[in-house]
């Protein structure tokens, strides 16, 4: 397929752009990025140099939920889960030295003896002043997808893909440590980091994750086209914010009229809220 759109406002687009596209959907979009578009130039190119005022300019905000299953949607299904329960295993416990998870006769699955022995790890890694080992955190939550079978089709998890988010032609590139895609499209972005790195001077990380999000479902919506919304559609995404021990859960509904928005530059009506 070729690199160019030739017309008289030519404009170059990337190989591995249009290589994604279906057919169908090929000539509506090359006529749409062919249009004059507003660069976005004070835009960072990567995720990890985003603040708060970034995410003005693109008309995203983030507030609490006004109720937890909002956020999480209750499921009335038995799991078998209740096994890594252990009140009695708390951060103070997992926090001692002489930590040893078979002293606890009540806990008799190996599986759950490795994940509080990996959490044991983490919890005492936390409390260093200096050479903080962020693996051990990446390997806990590997762990703990996999545990609540977030890898388990028809979802299927993908660790630290390169993800892009055009604003305009302005590329945006996003490595998010671990995203979790099904059929349907929903989409869920897991990003994980240490309290040394993340401080409330950058909002403890939620711009840089806010911009994972976008890129994650700016490429998910790559491939499919609807006649009514145009090239996008409406997407939601569900993501989850590990720092250290300490969990936070957001969701977003991204319509398509923000995609369409952000193909001429910064958004001028669409505005989002996670």
């Amino acid at each position: 397929m070729a690199g160019f759109i030739q017309n008289k406002n030519a404009r170059k687009v990337s190989y591995l752009a249009l290589h994604s596209l279906q057919p169908r959907a090929f000539f509506q979009y090359s006529q749409k990025r062919a249009k004059q578009v507003k660069l976005a130039c004070k835009l960072p190119t990567h995720t990890s140099s985003f603040n708060y005022h970034h995410l003005d300019s693109l008309k995203v905000s983030i507030k609490p939920a006004l109720a937890e299953n909002f956020v999480i949607p209750k499921d009335a299904e038995d799991t078998d889960l209740e096994q890594y329960v252990a009140s009695h295993v708390n951060y103070g416990v997992l926090g001692t030295k002489t930590f040893d998870i078979l002293n606890f006769e009540c806990i008799s699955d190996p599986g759950v003896w490795t994940f509080i022995t990996k959490l044991n790890e983490v919890v005492r890694d936390s409390s260093k002043k200096l050479g903080k080992n962020e693996t051990l955190t990446y390997s806990l939550l590997n762990d703990l997808l996999r545990i609540v079978k977030l890898n388990t089709f028809p979802l299927i998890i993908r660790n630290t893909p390169i993800c892009e988010l055009f604003v305009g032609d302005h590329c945006v590139i996003a490595k998010p440590k671990f995203l979790i895609k099904s059929q349907d499209n929903v989409l869920v972005a897991v990003e994980d980091s240490h309290l040394n790195i993340v401080r409330p001077g950058n909002g403890f990380g939620e711009p840089q994750l806010a911009i994972e999000i976008l890129s994650s479902e700016g490429e998910n919506s790559r491939p499919y086209y609807d006649e009514k919304l145009g090239y996008y559609k409406d997407q939601t995404v569900f993501s989850i914010h590990v720092i250290s021990t300490h969990v936070t859960f957001y969701k977003a509904v991204i319509p398509a009229r923000y995609w369409n928005e952000l193909e001429n530059g910064y958004p001028e009506n669409s505005q989002l809220k996670f």
